[in-house]
């Protein structure tokens, strides 16, 4: 049964109710009043005819009787009058009836008859008689009746009617609040009525209207937090999915509550999601699990921090684990542990590598600097005090130009630095200066550290102390390319002299010359002197011939008496002439060697470049063959090269 059905019925009922209790109470106060009025009635009519017919009937005066019948008739609604003497004569009546009527009338039970003596002095002169048309009045009280009964029935066809535009209205009012509410049911929030009236019901109606837009706001705020959750949620698990290492959370019952990507990766479900509400008992082998719960007791029991590095074994190789435990505080109060996990094997690696570097960085032979991109030195090796003399409080700090010998121009330090710039590295001979003012050569190695940007940052030096080895190598140079009695170059640096100078003279297009000497008797010299005397003979000789030339020309010992001369820049044969007659006069003079003089002279051979000869090798034979010739004509003279000689071999 609707509502609108139930709020028509119930008012009727409630009206009906409540309408029959009145209309009952309606009906017994008329009759009430209809039975007061009747006696209020019969007593003052039954005043009004004893003291109006006193006098009449004493003198029996029936005129006046008569009149006063007829006037109590219409005034007082009688039925009827009747007056009688004491011998019951009738003496006047007066109806308001016909007679047949009049006759039913005084017969009928529902008529009232009351008779009255009429005394005068005490004594009784005659009666008076009137009736009280009973029906009448019931009919008067019956049309009362009739009208309140149709007053009611009119009332409640007003009632229902009302209540039925009341119900409609109720109706109408609460279907729409049931239609808005099944629309909030629906999600429809910030659904509004429209407010008709400004009754309690339209108060309801903005009441819930203020409902649903306070919803709809509230639920667009929650939306918002929401999304707001969703996006911290979806940084932090974005945060937490790309740490390289495994996270996770614990409640005091050891049930993960999150973990990240890694770790779900590492214990094999891919999806952190499918993690949660396990243990470790779930993911990892019962002898690791069973270790991890008592970390955990330890952590929430001590509600203190755990840091354990540890190796354990994954996928056949032992790895450095270093695990981190703590524990998560609600007011006071440990309610779970939150950790992580990271494979620290290349750390551990990294350090056993760095000891091993520092290990060797400090046993190492060659000293090792490193400076800032400034040359500032930062850090130096045990090996660098030993060469330089600095202990390191001593060089910290100082620019690394504190070891420069001062041999090297700034030319030498720029090209150093440029390669260091365009390829990252300089290895090459240094002569520096140690603390004691000591010189000495360096091997040399520089890197120059850059950084993500190329901009270099520090620089690397590794080098070693070879002046000793520089020394030996110097030695073993000058033996291989110097004759050791005179210290001239021998025959291996002479070909390279030679060569380099026919080099030049191609590219400047100038001439070149060669002079082949042998000394002349010097056998003879050495026999009979011997061969000390000999060899301090060939020195003297080297001096005179050194002395002779110019600083830009080469004096080179061939090996027993021979001798080679090269002259560079030569312009024409008489500068060659002038400098062979030169070389035969001073070798000519008598020399002087302890207690001995003695004479020797000179034979030279000459050949030009490019007249004589296009190579080293050339030019040397075609000396030589000039040489001989010098010789055959009486020795101490020079004889310069022609196709002759070359004819006659």
């Amino acid at each position: 049964m609707k509502f609108r059905t139930k709020t028509i019925l119930g008012v009727a009922i409630i009206e009906l109710v409540l309408l029959g209790i009145l209309t009952l109470n309606v009906i017994s106060i008329l009759r009430d009043s209809n039975q007061e009025e009747a006696q209020r009635k019969v007593k003052l009519t039954e005043s009004l005819m004893l003291a109006a017919s006193e006098d009449a009937i004493i003198s029996y005066d029936i005129a006046t009787l008569q009149s006063l019948a007829d006037n109590i008739i219409k005034t007082q609604e009688l039925a009827y009058v009747r007056f009688w003497d004491n011998d019951y004569n009738i003496l006047v009546e007066s109806w308001l009836l016909d007679e047949q009527t009049a006759s039913d009338f005084f017969i009928s039970s529902e008529t009232l008859h009351r008779t009255l003596p009429i005394r005068v002095s005490g004594q009784i002169s005659g009666y008076v008689q009137f009736g009280i048309d009973q029906g009448y009045m019931a009919n008067l009280l019956n049309s009362a009746i009739n009208q309140t009964v149709s007053l009611a029935v009119f009332e409640i066809v007003l009632v229902a009617a009302f209540s039925a535009l009341l119900g409609v209205y109720l109706t109408n009012q609460l279907t729409g609040l049931t239609l808005a509410s099944n629309k909030i049911r629906e999600g429809n929030l910030g659904f509004k009525l429209p407010v008709r009236g400004n009754d309690e019901l339209s108060e309801t109606v903005q009441a819930f209207n203020t409902m649903s837009t306070t919803l709809k706001r509230l639920e667009i705020e929650r939306l918002q937090e929401k999304e707001k959750l969703e996006i911290a949620h979806q940084r932090m698990r974005s945060l937490l999915d790309n740490f390289p290492f495994l996270i996770w959370l614990k409640n005091n019952d050891g049930q993960f509550l999150s973990v990240n990507k890694a770790f779900a990766d590492a214990c094999g479900k891919h999806d952190p999601e499918s993690v949660e509400g396990l243990t470790d008992f779930d993911v990892w082998p019962t002898d690791l699990a069973n270790q991890y719960r008592i970390d955990d007791l330890k952590v929430i029991n001590s509600a203190k921090g755990k840091m354990v590095e540890e190796k354990v074994e994954s996928e056949g190789q032992r790895i450095w684990i270093e695990t981190f435990k703590s524990p998560v505080v609600h007011h006071d109060k440990v309610i779970g542990t939150v950790g992580f996990a990271r494979d620290v094997s290349e750390r551990k690696e990294a350090a056993e590598r760095q000891r091993k570097a520092e290990a060797i960085f400090n046993s190492a032979s060659e000293a090792i600097l490193l400076a800032d991109a400034y040359a500032n030195v930062k850090m130096i090796n045990p090996a660098f005090t030993q060469i330089t003399g600095y202990e390191e409080d001593e060089i910290l700090g100082q620019n690394a130009s504190i070891l420069s010998s001062g041999k090297h121009d700034k030319a030498f330090y720029q090209i150093m630095y440029a390669a260091l710039e365009t390829e990252g590295s300089w290895q090459g001979e240094i002569h520096n200066r140690k603390k004691n003012g000591e010189l000495y050569v360096q091997w040399q190695t520089i890197v120059a550290l850059k950084g993500d940007h190329g901009q270099v940052e520090e620089y690397l030096a590794i080098f070693s102390d070879i002046t000793q080895k520089k020394a030996a190598e110097d030695e073993i140079k000058y033996r291989a390319n110097y004759d050791q009695l005179t210290g001239l170059p021998n025959r291996t640096l002479l070909n390279e002299l030679l060569k380099q100078e026919l080099q030049r003279s191609r590219r400047e297009l100038r001439k070149s010359a060669v002079m082949f000497l042998d000394l002349d008797h010097f056998k003879r010299i050495n026999d009979t002197l011997g061969h000390a005397i000999g060899d301090l003979l060939l020195q003297k000789v080297s001096e005179l011939l050194q002395t002779t030339i110019r600083d830009s020309d080469v004096v080179a010992r061939l090996g027993g008496d021979e001798f080679i001369v090269i002259l560079s820049d030569v312009d024409n044969v008489t500068d060659i002439s002038t400098v062979a007659e030169k070389i035969v006069t001073s070798l000519g003079r008598p020399i002087h060697i302890h207690e001995h003089e003695i004479r020797t002279c000179t034979s030279i051979g000459i050949a030009v470049f490019p007249d004589d000869g296009r190579d080293e090798d050339e030019l040397l034979s075609h000396a030589d063959m000039a040489m001989y010739k010098a010789k055959e004509s009486g020795r101490g003279q020079y004889r310069f090269f022609n196709t002759e000689m070359a004819k006659e071999i």
